[in-house]
């Protein structure tokens, strides 16, 4: 019996579940070119969360590899969620190991990580009522988005703003790319391309 996510519907046999059996599967595998050209960047050696899984199996308990691709259960999975795969994912870092994790995020973050954004963590925040300013009974973890500005280059042919590859504001000696007439240039962060 399973239990529709998409109309939080009443238990029901799988079957019944006309249109929704995408909402019912509960492990999905990466598509072998994302992988690839991770893995070429990367170098994976262990994969914790494999699939098909051995019997006994368990990739929060063993010792991981150097190199690490995670694509762990998204959902609650034999009463551990993903917040444990993301503490043993720090905890190996620890050791000195590359762990390279995936999990869904929101539109908006997706669209702030692609432009380059500075992310941190705040923390549990108790965030207070603005009725009477009392904080929360249920603090909520809350990253920090920061998005720096003031760094800019001018474009030698059309006095433009440029910017890098990436969209964002860029780094020293990065490759600047006007946003007005689309030429390019090799510069150092505020100088001018003769």
């Amino acid at each position: 019996m399973y239990r529709c996510h998409v109309c939080r519907g009443r238990w029901k046999p799988i079957e019944e579940l006309r249109g929704h059996e995408e909402k019912v599967k509960h492990y999905w595998l990466t598509p072998p070119e994302l992988y690839a050209k991770l893995n070429e960047e990367f170098h994976f050696d262990f994969d914790p969360c494999p699939e098909p899984r051995l019997e006994g199996f368990d990739g929060l308990s063993c010792e991981w590899g150097s190199s690490n691709w995670v694509n762990p259960p998204y959902r609650k999975y034999e009463g551990r969620g993903l917040c444990a795969w993301v503490r043993k994912a720090i905890n190996e870092h620890r050791k000195g190991k590359t762990v390279v994790m995936v999990f869904p995020i929101t539109q908006a973050l997706a669209e702030l990580a692609e432009y380059g954004i500075e992310i941190r963590s705040l923390g549990r925040v108790r965030w207070l009522a603005i009725e009477d300013g009392q904080p929360t009974n249920k603090p909520d973890s809350i990253g920090l988005f920061v998005l720096k500005g003031g760094r800019t280059a001018v474009c030698p042919r059309c006095n433009g703003k440029m910017r890098n590859d990436w969209g964002m504001p860029p780094d020293d000696y990065d490759n600047w790319v006007c946003d007005e007439c689309g030429h390019e240039s090799k510069l150092k962060d505020g100088e001018k391309d003769d």
